[in-house]
This record gives C-alpha cells, sequence and structure tokens, in this order.
C-alpha cells in the first residue's frame, strides 16, 4: 500500500488514487498512522492530533474517544478498500 501526502491541504494519493475529501481532523489521523507504521498510534496520540485538526475547522466539542471513532469510520470509508488497513491495535489503531 502506498500513501503520499501532497502537501496540499489535506489532499493524499492512495495507491495512486488522488483523495481530496478528508477533513484536516482526518488527514492529522492518517498523517499520526502512516508515520508510526509499522507500530500503532495510542488514542491519546490519535486524539491530540485529532483535536489539532479540529481547530483549524470548529472548535472541538464531544466526547474525545467517540469523536476519534466516527473520525476513524469516516476515513476508513473515504479510502475506500484501503480503509481495511486500519485495525484497532492495543490502546489505539494501527495501519498495517
Amino acid at each position: 500500500m502506498s500513501i503520499e501526502f501532497i502537501g496540499i491541504g489535506t489532499h493524499v494519493r492512495v495507491n495512486g488514487q488522488l483523495i481530496t475529501s478528508l477533513t484536516q481532523p482526518e488527514y492529522e489521523i492518517l498523517r499520526c498512522l502512516h508515520e508510526r507504521r509499522p507500530h500503532h498510534c495510542s488514542r491519546p496520540e490519535l486524539i491530540q492530533r485529532m483535536r489539532l485538526g479540529e481547530l483549524g475547522e470548529h472548535e472541538p466539542h464531544g466526547n474525545p474517544h467517540r469523536s476519534l471513532e466516527l473520525y476513524i469510520e469516516h476515513l476508513k470509508n473515504k479510502l475506500g478498500p484501503t480503509g481495511q488497513f486500519i485495525q484497532p491495535e492495543g490502546d489505539g489503531y494501527r495501519l498495517f
């Protein structure tokens, strides 16, 4: 699996396919997972990155653990078949 961060907004290229629909929090979560690969990212790490991404879009609110789950779900859907490579592991998630 190949992931390239384009550097324009939140655009990424996954296995050659350009994805332009990621929100800033989803983009930050994916960056964290990619940077730590093959290791997992803990929930606190992912929540910190998610919150940084949210600052650019809106004021963070609600339960951060629930928000993280929703962002992960949306991210997996937007990545299509590649989304299956984001899996829970330990106290967080891992990109296989």
